[in-house]
């Protein structure tokens, strides 16, 4: 197994790529780490600190799989993913995440994120802070975690997830909709006849401009035309 600790740094107008790997300052450093797992099985894995940002994508291994592998904070679960990606992760102050038009993975900061991810079935983390998530065209999982967050929706094969104690957050949906689970705000959009339905929770549900079907589900809710 090997590991390499790295400060790295990259200029786009002249194409330099710089890596110290000084290892008196690791504190604050990424690292990398490979091994092979079994004679079939390469294991690669990339670390970084709370104050850097970076991309990567995942391709077609050939004669390889290639997966990657993503634990949530909040949940412990792992799951892993076996396609062509690209993977966003930011780790500073609010960022604006314009997705590839393949199918991507973004992990927001711990600030205020602007998410918008596009083409392909999507996976969008938006960590701490008030956020908003647009999935864009194809069935995308977006899970805004801690903060007031915003999701747009405009797919029934898109999900939404929220755990209790997250913050106030709502939806925004092109399409007929059903809150899920700790999300307390449903906002129709576009002017199709929709229908809006609320979750558990004491949900505002607002409709747009078409004749709107609103149901408020259990709770004490407020719904407007």
């Amino acid at each position: 197994m090997g590991r390499v600790y790295t400060d790295y740094s990259f200029d786009s107008l002249n194409g330099f790529l710089t890596i110290n790997t000084d290892v008196s300052d690791y504190y604050d450093d990424s690292y990398v780490e490979a091994y092979w797992e079994d004679s079939s099985y390469f294991h690669e894995s990339f670390y970084d600190s709370t104050s850097f940002s970076f991309e990567f994508d995942v391709w077609d291994g050939g004669v390889f799989a290639h997966d990657i592998s993503v634990e949530n904070d909040f949940t412990g679960e792992i799951e892993t993913y076996s396609e062509d990606y690209h993977v966003y992760v930011y780790a500073s102050a609010g960022q604006s995440i314009n997705g590839s038009g393949i199918r991507d993975i973004a992990f927001g900061s711990d600030f205020n994120d602007v998410i918008s991810l596009g083409a392909g079935n999507d996976d969008a983390f938006g960590g701490a802070g008030n956020d908003y998530i647009d999935g864009g065209s194809g069935a995308d999982v977006m899970q805004g975690q801690t903060g007031n967050d915003i999701y747009i929706v405009s797919s029934t094969g898109d999900r939404t997830i929220e755990y209790a104690g997250q913050g106030t957050d709502i939806v925004r949906a092109f399409t007929h909709w059903t809150l899920s689970a700790n999300i307390e705000r449903l906002e129709l959009q576009g002017s199709a006849n929709l229908v809006g339905t609320g979750n558990s929770l004491n949900n505002t549900i607002v409709g747009n401009s078409g004749a709107n079907t609103l149901r408020g589900a259990a709770g004490h809710d407020y719904l407007t035309g």
